[in-house]
Formats: C-alpha cells, sequence, structure tokens
C-alpha cells in the first residue's frame, strides 16, 4: 500500500518462528529511495505471533496518518477461519488501545473468509467476509473497527448480518459510500445458477432504509454472473464489474453504477480550510442544512477524535468553525458530525498542517491602495520588530515598532496620522538580523 510520502507499506505472513507450519504477520516500510525505514524494526514489525497459522488473505488499507489497519484470515484457533485486524503506525509500532495478536474481528463458530475490506476515512476500517456461522449455507458478515481499536457504536462482537437468503451470499466486494457506512456488492450461488446483488450498510451497523436484508439483485438470470467488483464513484454511490457468462460459456465483463440513495440535504462536505500559524479556519456546506447542528471534531497524528466545538449552519448551511487553539508546525485532522434523523453521520476528514511562523512581508493590501493604506506582514517571533515606509526619495515616512504585535500574521493601517500623496513607496520589514522589503502603489 502507498504510504502517502513516495513509499509503501508492506504486508506478509512469516514463518520464522514456526516453519513447520506456523505463520505470523508482519510488516514493514519501503522509503521512496527504495530503502527500508530505518525507524522501523530490522527485518519488519511483528503484527501478531499467535500460535498455529496466520497471515492468510491479508489485506491493508490507510489509517490516514501514514499507518495502515491489516485484516487477514486467520486459522490459529479454527481449521475453518476467524478473522482478525492490526494496526501498525506510521512509526511502524501497534498502537496502545489495540491487542498485542491483533483484533478479533469474527471468532464465530465454523468458516469466516473471503475477506475485503476499506478504509473508514477516518482511521479505523470496514470489513465484509463470507460466514458459515448458521450451518446451512453461507451468508455475509461485517464489521466497523475505529481507529482506537474499538468497535464502532451499533456494531457488535463478531459483527452485524449485511446479507442473508437461501442461497450462498459469497465474496463480497465493498466500496465508501462517503457517509461512513459502506456498500457490498456480492454474489449469490446455488449449483444451477450465479447472480450478484448489492447491499447497503450504515454506520452505525444497520441495514440502509429501504434495502432488504437480502439485498438488492442486479445482474439476475439464466446466465451466470458472478466476481463482482466495486469501487466508489467518489459521490457516494459505487461502479461494479463482473463477469457475465451466456448459454454458450462466452465471457463477458459488465460494469454497473449504484447510485446514492441519501437524501441530498443531508450531504455536508468541506469547503474550504485555511491553516495559519495561530488558527485553522475551516467551513462545510450541504444543501438544505440551514440551522442543522453539528459537532466540530479534532485529532492529531497522535489523539483520538476530541470535540473541538458545537455549531450550527447558517441560513445559507454553511458551517464554519475558527479552531484558534492550535499548536504552529502541528498537522490536525478535522471532521463534522451530525445526525439525519436518528442516523449519526460524518464528513469525510480533512488533514491541515499548521504552518510555523515565517518571517514575511506583503506589502499594502490592496496594492495599489485606493483608499487606506494596510500593510500586510507576518512575524516570526515574540520579539522586537520595525515596520519602515520609505517615499521614492528615501525619506522615512513611517518607523513603527510592530513586535509587540506577538509572531503570525498581522494587518496594520498605516494611514492614521500620516498622509500618503500618490505615489510609490518602499515598505521595510525588520526583526533580528532579518530585513524584508517590499513595493507599495497608491493611488488617489
Amino acid at each position: 500500500m502507498a504510504d502517502g510520502a513516495g513509499g509503501a507499506i508492506v504486508v506478509w505472513a512469516d514463518a520464522r518462528s514456526d516453519p513447520t507450519g506456523g505463520g505470523d504477520v508482519y510488516a514493514g516500510r519501503i522509503l521512496a529511495n527504495g530503502g527500508p525505514d530505518p525507524a522501523w524494526p530490522n527485518q519488519g514489525s511483528v503484527l501478531s505471533a499467535f500460535w498455529g497459522p496466520q497471515g492468510a488473505e491479508l489485506h491493508l488499507v490507510t489509517d490516514g496518518v501514514g499507518g495502515a489497519i491489516v485484516g487477514w484470515v486467520d486459522y490459529s484457533a479454527s481449521p475453518s477461519g476467524d478473522i482478525y485486524a492490526q494496526r501498525v503506525s506510521a512509526a511502524g509500532v501497534v498502537p496502545a488501545g489495540w491487542p498485542a495478536n491483533g483484533f478479533p474481528v469474527c471468532t464465530a463458530p465454523s468458516g469466516q473468509f473471503n475477506l475485503d475490506m476499506i478504509s473508514d476515512e477516518s482511521g479505523g476500517a470496514l470489513f465484509v467476509w463470507d460466514d458459515y456461522r448458521n450451518a446451512t449455507n453461507s451468508d455475509l458478515y461485517g464489521h466497523h473497527i475505529l481507529a482506537n481499536g474499538t468497535m464502532a457504536p451499533g456494531w457488535i462482537a463478531n459483527g452485524n448480518l449485511v446479507a442473508t437468503g437461501p442461497d450462498y451470499q459469497v465474496r463480497g466486494s465493498l466500496a465508501k459510500d462517503k457517509q461512513g457506512g459502506m456498500y457490498t456488492a456480492f454474489d449469490v450461488d446455488n449449483p444451477t445458477d450465479h447472480d450478484i446483488c448489492v447491499q447497503h450498510m450504515m454506520g452505525n451497523g444497520m441495514l440502509a432504509s429501504g434495502w432488504p436484508a437480502t439485498g438488492k439483485p442486479e445482474c439476475i438470470g439464466p446466465a451466470d454472473d458472478d466476481e463482482a467488483r466495486a469501487v466508489s464513484d467518489g459521490a457516494g454511490g459505487m461502479i461494479v464489474a463482473s463477469f457475465h457468462a451466456d448459454a454458450q460459456v462466452n465471457g463477458d465483463i459488465y460494469a454497473f453504477w449504484v447510485r446514492p440513495d441519501l437524501p441530498v440535504a443531508t450531504l455536508v462536505s468541506l469547503v474550504s480550510d485555511e491553516a495559519q500559524p495561530d488558527q485553522v479556519a475551516l467551513s462545510w456546506y450541504g444543501a438544505q442544512a440551514g440551522g442543522l447542528a453539528a459537532t466540530v471534531e479534532r485529532r492529531t497524528t497522535q489523539s483520538d477524535w476530541t470535540t473541538l466545538a458545537n455549531i450550527s449552519a447558517d441560513g445559507s448551511g454553511t458551517f464554519r468553525c475558527d479552531d484558534r487553539s492550535v499548536a504552529a508546525g502541528t498537522r490536525y485532522g478535522y471532521r463534522l458530525s451530525y445526525h439525519s434523523g436518528a442516523e449519526a453521520l460524518f464528513t469525510f476528514e480533512t488533514w491541515v498542517d499548521v504552518p510555523k511562523p515565517v518571517l514575511a512581508l506583503y506589502g499594502l493590501r490592496p496594492n495599489p491602495a485606493i483608499g487606506e493604506c494596510v500593510a500586510s506582514f507576518s512575524l516570526a517571533e515574540n520579539r522586537p520588530a520595525m515596520l519602515e515606509v520609505f517615499d521614492v526619495t528615501g525619506r522615512k515616512v513611517i518607523s513603527q515598532e510592530v513586535g509587540g504585535l506577538g509572531m503570525g500574521a498581522h494587518r496594520l493601517r498605516l494611514d492614521q496620522g500620516v498622509h500618503f500623496a500618490a505615489g510609490v513607496y518602499a515598505l521595510r520589514l525588520i526583526q533580528g538580523n532579518k530585513s524584508l522589503t517590499a513595493r507599495a502603489v497608491v493611488v488617489r
């Protein structure tokens, strides 16, 4: 899996501790230069070293902060297979809260396999697998594990039922629904026919409104349709490709589009984010969301989600939040949580890098200045600084101490008590041993 920095995170089953039949789960990171990450343990980080064979059907998805969530089929305790997951951080360690040998996603009786998983866009992962716990045929079960190694609200131990029916529900393939839930495209098999159905699970572990327990049929009929593969359409639905064989057993590839079925009014998405050394300004928008209450949640690369503020959309459906409790040089993740009826929803998380303050002189804003003369600049430190203005003859028009404003970005009006005739001026900003200049024009 790409690590987001030009390299990759790799996972594998490793028999170094039990070459006679066991297998542990390891992960390593390869840097963009092709070499191993020296911050990770030599020869890989152990994610699970439980006795017996592990690491079948390995999958991994990003945790959004440089690490990964890894899932696999585990045969250590059950010869028919269990489902486990583990998280590895960007530093190559298992974060606190995750069990040493992986989280037991499903250890129900009988077999669990044919695993698929996707990121939940909030540091955790969504899972689906074939499950034979009913002892007659296979159903599809799923789970949602959060970034901190716990079950998401509404999901239960050993997973929630995703799809059931009289035939075999198998080989689920997942796609995000952009609301914290998942779509699943899956095969429905019996001895004489193969069909394809789809299912929609919400982030709270419930079936989406209007979706039956058997899923909705998409490709049915006398021809065999199977091997469904799903991807998100980027707008809350999914596109599915599948194999289609007619009576003469000629094979073709077909695709279909499952459109999002959530009301547009509940869809809230990020409009903008702007980071300054001392604050982050964010806004979200939802059609017909005027007056809707929401909670702004924040986390860092080292912490879980916490409540930052409770806000409401204005009459246009826009949410705004200014976070003034940031630390320069820190990376923060933000999202909105809100409700549509009884359903808890989340926006996609957005990550913002808060810049460290720098000494910068941007000149007049606007430039040329027609009315007020306002200088825009940034201070790198909390120490004395001087802002000066010179006319074309070199005469100093203004000399003002500005270090008391503190580090960060500032706008300062210059023409209070001073008349600026039309013309060209030079601005100079001095702090410590650094000096910056900018050209300014005043028109009347």
